[in-house]
């Protein structure tokens, strides 16, 4: 019980610190949240391309079919190779987000489980 009441703390706080600020859904947010991502777990870049040939392969060609996938994978591949998200995404106003710590908190839970 005591593990799900951590791991409940740690979404919770992460809700708290950004859950009244709508711009963090915007395109920009939710690139440089991929951006992050990336650059903090650079090895996800090779299952991020093979997964992104097998969305595109299924899209329906046109001017709109890969455009947020595109933008996306631009985010990962920034990421991956260590650029900053920050600099590049700047219409974002989140602060950095600590998504490896809160990671590692959450499996060192699972894992004491």
């Amino acid at each position: 019980m005591l593990q799900k009441l951590q791991v409940y703390r740690v979404f919770r706080g992460l809700e708290a610190e950004y859950k009244h600020d709508p711009s963090i859904w915007s395109a920009s947010c939710r690139t440089r949240v991929v951006c992050q991502v990336h650059q903090e777990l650079p090895g996800l870049w090779k299952v991020t391309q093979v997964y992104a040939a097998l969305v595109k392969s299924s899209l329906a060609p046109g001017p709109e079919g890969d455009s947020d996938l595109s933008g996306y994978q631009e985010a990962a591949r920034r990421g991956s190779e260590g650029e900053d998200c920050g600099e590049h995404y700047h219409e974002c106003p989140l602060n950095t987000v600590p998504l490896k710590a809160t990671l590692r908190r959450l499996l060192a839970l699972l894992q004491a489980a």
